[in-house]
């Protein structure tokens, strides 16, 4: 019988680094240049530990005194700049509060105080849940009944029935066709609610940012203010789009006001 992979044999060398969020990121811009760069090498060994996500040295919370030796400088340095990293909620503590969807992903096993990275934790998370919905023919949710796998033997009759069928994916019977401005208003409005902007208010901000942005733009920095864990989505979102192009801007145009705001 082969041996179970142990949790040191399943880390992997490498992580995706998002570098436009990396610098586009409110509560880490907030930070000291000192400040981020200590962020960067937390989270190195947040990759490299047994629980991805989380800083934890073979299973065991590191002080201060031992950041410092395995990165350099003093354990006051790094204590004064984990703070400053705290202070602008760049991270989470396990015990203490954090949104509900991070909270929900930390293992029953973990203990309090541990310092974790909630995009990491997201990832991981999506990753998992990916590669068993890959197993098992992709996302439940977007595909009908079960295809034996990502790439079942091809149905002759099945084929023939699609390139006969002149009428458009979901008009007549199976998964009708994905909403995406519905799904857009469904996360977006969840997740200005969930931190105490009123729905109505919710609906009109984000009508207001597919009309400034455009739909891809908007979708993109709503989705950013959840990977992020954003406790202030509103001006998470809204800095986001800042930097992006308007709906129906030109390259010109939209260089002419990046100009303009620059010199405000």
């Amino acid at each position: 019988m082969a041996k179970a992979k142990s949790g040191a044999d399943s880390r992997k060398p490498w992580i995706k680094w998002y570098t436009r969020d990396w610098r586009a990121d409110p509560p880490l811009r907030m930070c000291s240049y000192a400040a981020r760069g200590l962020w960067a090498d937390l989270i190195s060994l947040m990759a490299e530990s047994r629980e991805y996500g989380f800083l934890l040295i073979e299973g065991v919370i590191p002080t201060h005194r031992q950041i410092a030796g395995l990165l350099g400088g003093s354990d006051k340095e790094i204590a004064k700049l984990m703070k400053e990293l705290g202070d602008a909620n760049v991270y989470s503590i396990t015990g203490h509060a954090m949104p509900g969807d991070v909270s929900s992903l930390i293992p029953a096993d973990m203990p309090d105080g541990v310092m974790l990275s909630r995009r990491m934790v997201r990832d991981k998370a999506k990753a998992d849940a990916d590669s068993a919905n890959g197993k098992g023919g992709g996302n439940p949710k977007l595909k009908g009944g079960d295809n034996k796998g990502v790439n079942p033997p091809p149905n002759p009759q099945s084929q023939k029935a699609e390139v006969d069928s002149e009428e458009p994916n979901g008009s007549s019977g199976g998964e009708p066709p994905i909403d995406l401005v519905k799904v857009l208003f469904d996360e977006g409005v969840r997740l200005l609610t969930d931190t105490g902007t009123p729905e109505s208010q919710a609906r009109s901000l984000i009508g207001r940012w597919r009309k400034n942005h455009g739909d891809e733009a908007t979708r993109t920095a709503i989705q950013a203010a959840y990977d992020h864990g954003a406790m202030a989505p509103v001006e998470f979102i809204a800095a986001s789009l800042t930097r992006a192009p308007k709906a129906h801007e030109t390259w010109d145009q939209r260089r002419i006001r990046e100009a303009m705001e620059a010199i405000q």
